[in-house]
């Protein structure tokens, strides 16, 4: 559950959230990695970046927020 929370605040609390642009593919060829997502964040593969990644949270903001929702402010 605290995924979906979470999933919801990074859309209604942008702020709480640092996201950076990358390249993911999932891998098809690999012997070892074959079917495992591939997030290119040294930006190697030379492909222009396809979607947007979370890679900080201000957790406790995220606390505050499902605090204050839950008590229906």
């Amino acid at each position: 559950m605290l995924h979906a929370v979470a999933a919801l605040a990074s859309v209604t609390q942008p702020r709480l959230f640092r996201r950076q642009d990358m390249q993911v593919d999932v891998e098809v060829a690999g012997q070892l990695t074959r079917g495992m997502t591939v997030f290119d964040r040294r930006r190697e593969m030379g492909a222009p970046a396809n979607i947007e990644v979370c890679v900080d949270v201000d957790e406790q903001g995220v606390v505050d927020y499902l605090s204050k929702v839950l008590a229906g402010g």
